[in-house]
């Protein structure tokens, strides 16, 4: 009898396991026109995993992974063209890594058609920054909690 009870336990715990354990579906939505506006995971009606968003015309606006309904991994933002327009890194919600931008008139995303790289440490610039014109460096500045500290560097088209 104490056997059928063990297991009659397990078999409890089991069936609470399974009911509270997350449920995790693939979802689209739609514009009105029936064009997919964004999909991915949904864990507990919230984003969680891959997800992409589109602009009306079907082009990708931007796409990476959520976890906890937060931004949580390198992100890439197009413009409406399908360039690339922005590459951000994150962690639990907020920017931590590099965070880079590039000319959305440019054919091709080379280091010369970026316009500005930045480190960011919880959401504050941190470290070297260094801003393009033309594809060409134009200013390196450094940043400490997000203010500038320290020199800023400046240059004219010869570098």
């Amino acid at each position: 009898m104490n056997i059928d009870r063990t297991w009659l336990n397990i078999l409890l715990a089991f069936q609470f396991a399974v009911v509270g354990a997350q449920q995790k579906e693939y979802k689209q939505f739609l514009y009105p026109s029936g064009i997919v506006s964004s999909e991915g995971y949904l864990v507990n009606n919230k984003p969680d995993g891959y997800w992409k968003s589109y602009y009306p015309s079907g082009v990708l606006i931007s796409e990476g992974k959520r976890t906890n309904y937060l931004l949580d991994s390198i992100w890439k933002f197009y413009g409406e063209t399908g360039n690339l327009h922005k590459v951000v890194n994150y962690k639990n919600g907020v920017k931590n890594g590099y965070y880079i931008v590039y000319d959305l008139d440019a054919s091709s995303h080379l280091e010369n058609n970026m316009v500005s790289k930045e480190l960011y440490l919880n959401d504050k610039k941190n470290g070297t920054a260094e801003y393009y014109k033309d594809g060409s460096i134009a200013e390196r500045a450094n940043y400490k909690d997000g203010n500038r500290h320290g020199y800023t560097y400046k240059y004219d088209l010869k570098g």
